[in-house]
């Protein structure tokens, strides 16, 4: 594994983490933005791993095909999708639905 590749792991593991802590202190839109971090940095590790250089965006769907992942399964999409829309929410404030 290169190493670049193990450092976006880190940080995703500690994300990850961050989001458990979150959830068990009941501050579950940090719980989701760290969630949405958590997978979005595992997906940049494997852009890099392929040899590449990992866009700067936050979209899970387009990460993933910069990824080459295939045939995402529509649960997945699906988690993606909101996990993007929840994360936008907590960055811009005025798009947050109650």
């Amino acid at each position: 594994m290169k190493k670049d590749t193990d450092n976006w792991l880190k940080i995703a593991k500690y994300d990850l983490r961050a989001a458990q802590v979150s959830f068990d202190g009941e501050m579950y839109l940090t719980c989701v933005e760290k969630c949405h971090n958590a997978v979005e940095k595992l997906l940049k590790g494997i852009i890099t791993e392929h040899g590449k250089v990992p866009s700067k965006i936050h979209n899970l769907l387009k990460l993933t095909s910069e990824a080459l992942i295939d045939n995402l399964q529509d649960d997945i999409k699906s988690l993606f999708n909101k996990l993007n829309q929840i994360y936008t929410s907590t960055r811009y404030p005025d798009e947050l639905d109650e």
